[in-house]
């Protein structure tokens, strides 16, 4: 694959992060629609996208239609799916709370569905085509770089309505499918690759799930299943909440929204930096991982209690601004630790990168889903209580987030090892 086609690989991610981030960064914006609903029907139509995954994964999988590849037909389908779900999202009006509820977990179920497929067969595509790893790298520095993106749009373009973020939406739909068209022409030379010659498998409906949760008998992977589901519930509590509860709590107006755009930088530059380190083992992360997720429940801590006391008031923005850095390195460790995690997991139950990373991805959108509902529940705490105890609990239920995470990784770590010296003494 020349650099050209890796480059524009790397840009087909771009969207799919963008639309994650601001499905995530904006639940204020359904404030019309009941929090407890939202608190319901967000991890709702997640779980049930969750549910109908093993059959899309069958269903793709098998794919022998040789003019379309193996993959690429769901990869635009659910790219299209995705765009106009998201746009959909931000056009709920005031309706019945009934009404709100299908269109919630409706969009919501859909989304997310896309979502895992696009993710799923973009993958596939990518592991054909880049055996190095830059496409992925490449990827991945997209996805960070669009969440910087997301802040400076906020900060130029975002006036408070559902209908300046709809129309940013729209953008980001147009990206996403530029960005789609971009990967397939730079692959298209290459479809005989995609082409599946074998004959498709038929399965029962039962043995479908049954196979593609298989890898979660072991131990091991259990525990690496749980630290990735706190993961990215931190992650999706992070973007949702924190600007909403933590940063509101100390800026207000203009430099609010300027307290975003730099906390986001800060965070980004911090991810970024992680990821240009070498030789960095699964061990050495996970206990990199502990340690900052230690620094950041200390230092929420005393935010938490400088906010609520009102003390010190030079300090508290050297201290939001720390804070965010620590976010920073404490995501993208906890990345890095999940990447880590699956590889070693792959090894334990012996599956293959595709049925598990097709797993992982449905673990993540529980996360995620876990981290919005968690956002809701604030929500509905805030109205009760002041707004620096508000910040408070964000920031401590970020910190919580993190540290079990990190223990979960470190613990499913010693349990591989063990496992795999059990595996070399049968050996011998």
């Amino acid at each position: 694959m020349p650099t050209a086609g890796k480059i524009l690989y790397g840009a087909g991610g771009l969207a799919f992060s963008t639309e994650i981030a601001f499905l995530l960064l904006f639940p204020f914006l359904f404030s019309h629609v009941n929090t407890v609903l939202l608190l319901a029907c967000v991890p709702a139509g997640i779980i049930l996208s969750v549910l109908v995954m093993p059959l899309c994964y069958a269903f793709v999988n098998g794919n022998t239609a040789i003019g379309t590849g193996r993959y690429h037909l769901a990869l635009a389908l659910s790219s299209a799916v995705c765009s106009i779900s998201f746009v959909l999202m931000y056009g709920i009006g005031d309706w019945h709370y009934v009404a709100h509820a299908f269109a919630v977990v409706g969009l919501v179920f859909l989304h997310s569905a896309a979502a895992q497929i696009f993710a799923y067969t973009f993958f596939a595509v990518g592991i054909r085509f880049d055996r190095s790893g830059t496409a992925v790298t490449l990827k991945t520095a997209f996805a960070l770089g669009s969440s910087l993106l997301i802040a400076a749009a906020v900060f130029l373009l975002f006036d408070g309505s559902r209908e300046r973020v709809g129309a940013i939406a729209a953008c980001s739909a147009i990206v996403s499918m530029l960005s789609l068209a971009s990967v397939y022409f730079s692959t298209v030379r290459s479809m005989p690759a995609f082409i599946r010659l074998e004959p498709k498998h038929k399965r029962s409906f039962k043995r479908n799930y049954t196979r593609f949760v298989s890898p979660l008998k072991f131990g091991a992977v259990k525990l690496f299943a749980l630290g990735t589901f706190f993961v990215y519930a931190a992650v999706a509590f992070c973007a949702a909440a924190l600007p909403t509860f933590l940063l509101s709590a100390y800026w207000r107006g203009y430099s609010f929204w300027l307290g975003v755009v730099i906390s986001a930088a800060l965070a980004v530059a911090a991810c970024v930096a992680l990821s240009k380190l070498k030789n960095f083992g699964a061990g050495k992360c996970s206990v990199w991982f502990i340690s900052i997720s230690a620094l950041l429940f200390a230092l929420s801590a005393g935010l938490s209690v400088i906010l609520i006391l009102g003390a010190l008031p030079a300090a508290v923005a050297p201290m939001l601004y720390a804070h965010s850095v620590v976010c920073g390195l404490s995501i993208g460790l906890g990345i890095k630790s999940c990447a880590m995690s699956d590889s070693a997991a792959r090894e334990v139950s012996g599956c293959t990168p595709g049925k598990y990373y097709t797993l992982v991805n449905c673990i993540k959108s529980l996360g995620l889903g876990a981290g919005v509902a968690f956002c809701c529940a604030v929500m509905l705490i805030a109205s009760r209580v002041p707004a620096a105890v508000a910040a408070a609990i964000v920031c401590c239920v970020t910190a919580a987030f993190f540290t079990a995470a990190a223990v979960l990784v470190k613990v499913g770590c010693g349990a591989s090892a063990a496992n795999n010296e059990e595996d070399e003494q049968c050996l011998r």
